[in-house]
């Protein structure tokens, strides 16, 4: 595993300049010869008397072993592997024992209490080195009970049902703690790799959506750039870290580590893992683990995504179907569709309207022909086969009838299709359009239409009448007046002749009037005493 991490400070545990060793016993000149021979080897070494002390040293200093030269001061040396091992900031810690060629009991009980090895004397110089070096390897290569258990816990976890939110703050909780580190966050990578949000953190389910500036984080950059863990045991010698080490020591953060959220080749998040100072350096099986962790929740993310991705298809397929539904049982007219045999499949609220009956009647049980007096259905698909030609099976509007529930026919329009899959006939579909209403109505305008034209002309023949009778009033009344006058100027002929041709005139004048009368083709009008209005003939008539 380390040769795939990128700039990491590859702190071998089994390298002695980089490993402290806690030297515990009540007899000094043990201490000494022990710190004398571990310290020939490369090692540090810390020194103690008393068991009491070994606890709080190992918070303080973080060694990576304890050496046991013989019974500390204060207590036995098997109860001081017992605390060793139950307390959690000690529970990786390399316990060695050493003891005398005739102390096979206590060796035994040491070992029952969780100690890793142990010497006896008399040993060689360079024995203790390498029984070190071959205990760190196998504690950084082999896995513990617990965390075969956390992972596998973990990985149960991804896989429940809690919310998204609530599950990744517990991974990052779980995740902290198996690790033993102070703090451990996932963020998630936008596409465009300037910008991340913060999925879930360790210590507060309240930092869950906070945006970052992936500028301000180098780290990350590093990470994404590499598609690499990367691992820092002292963030102070790392030269990537540099430009924020200020702000990584004020925040309290001396290590961290950093480990890929892998969506095919792309880095879509980061797990993201932080102390004050890393308790122990991070080995093979604990960098196995974070990568573990943050694979696995790459993948509930990317399942998560499919399944809301799926979720909203559903979704909005659902609200499709509603809106066709609801569009299609709005409608006035009746949609009725068959399926080849000829079972009605689709009957709309406006079908049950017209025909009477209700869709759990006809939907499934009955017979398109039902619906039609005898034939209609065969002549209405022999017309739906030819009108549609070239395989459209499409029928333009036309007149037909239809059978109601109680047998009435009733008159209505069709439009017919025919509804293709893959470029075949699957179904046929209808609107029919009720044409009861409309054809009463059609009725009652022809008889409205009827009466309108009577009392048009009824108006045209008063209006006409009073036309003719202004028009031949003035002449008539000058005739006859001038008649009587004609009477009465018989002794006066030269009078009588100028008189017979003004009569003469005036009954031309009148014979005018009703040659027009004859010629009448427009419907002119004009007014005439008390707001009446007469025919205008003069407008009304043609020109000879």
């Amino acid at each position: 595993m380390r040769a795939t991490i990128s700039s990491v400070n590859t702190n071998e545990a089994s390298d002695p300049e980089q490993v402290q060793v806690l030297v515990v016993g009540a007899d000094a000149d043990a201490r000494s010869y022990l710190e004398a021979l571990l310290e020939n080897e490369g090692y540090t070494c810390l020194c103690l008397e008393r068991g009491q002390q070994v606890v709080e040293v190992v918070r303080r200093e973080r060694p990576e072993a304890v050496v046991l030269g013989g019974r500390p001061a204060d207590m036995d040396a098997v109860e001081l592997v017992t605390s060793l091992r139950s307390a959690p900031e000690t529970g990786r810690l390399v316990v060695m024992l050493v003891a005398d060629s005739g102390q096979q009991q206590l060796v035994r009980r040491a070992l029952e209490a969780g100690a890793d090895d142990y010497l006896l004397r008399p040993f060689q110089a360079e024995e203790i080195a390498l029984r070190l070096k071959m205990r760190f390897r196998q504690r950084d290569t082999s896995w513990r009970l617990e965390e075969q258990e956390a992972l596998l816990d973990l990985t149960r976890l991804l896989a429940s049902s809690l919310e998204i939110d609530q599950l990744l703050h517990l991974v990052a909780v779980r995740t902290a703690r198996v690790l033993r580190v102070d703090r451990c966050s996932m963020v998630l990578v936008d596409p465009g790799g300037n910008q991340a949000t913060v999925l879930a953190a360790s210590e507060s389910a309240a930092l869950q959506g906070i945006r970052v500036d992936l500028s301000n984080y180098p780290e990350i950059e590093e990470v994404i750039r590499t598609r690499r863990p990367f691992v820092v045991d002292r963030v102070e010698d790392n030269p990537k870290l540099r430009g924020i080490l200020p702000t990584l020591v004020n925040k309290g953060v001396g290590s961290l580590a950093l480990f890929p959220m892998l969506d095919g080749q792309r880095v879509s998040g980061v797990l993201f893992l932080r102390s004050e100072r890393f308790r122990h350096s991070l080995g093979e099986r604990d960098i196995f683990f974070a990568n573990a962790v943050a694979a696995a929740v790459a993948l509930s993310l990317r399942n998560l995504d499919a399944v809301e991705k799926q979720k909203r298809i559903s979704a909005e397929l659902q609200q499709t179907k509603d809106f066709l539904e609801n569009l299609i049982n709005s409608s006035v007219d009746a949609i009725v569709a068959a399926d080849l045999k000829g079972r009605i499949i689709l009957f709309n609220k406006g079908a049950e309207r017209i025909f009477g009956w209700n869709a759990e009647e006809v939907l499934g049980r009955m017979h398109v022909t039902q619906l039609y007096p005898e034939g209609g259905a065969h002549e209405v698909m022999a017309l739906l086969r030819r009108e549609g030609g070239g395989g459209q099976f499409r029928l333009n509007p036309i007149r037909k009838e239809v059978l109601n529930k109680s047998g009435e026919v009733i008159p209505i329009q069709l439009t017919a299709w025919g509804v293709m899959e893959n470029g075949r006939l699957a179904a046929t579909a209808g609107i029919f359009t009720d044409l009861r209403e409309r054809l009463h109505i059609e009725r009652q305008l022809s008889q409205a239409q009827e009466k309108l034209v009577r009392t048009e002309k009824q108006a045209m023949i008063a209006e006409l009448a009073g036309a003719t009778a202004h028009e031949l009033n003035q002449p008539l009344t000058s005739v006859m007046g001038y008649t009587e006058l004609a009477k009465r100027k018989l002794a006066q002929p030269e009078e009588v002749s100028r008189i017979l041709d003004i009569i003469l005139s005036e009954t031309e004048r009148m014979a005018d009037i009703v040659r027009k009368i004859g010629r009448i083709t427009k419907y002119e009008t004009k007014s005439y005493v008390g707001g009446q209005r007469i025919v205008d003939i003069d407008r009304s008539s043609e020109p000879e």
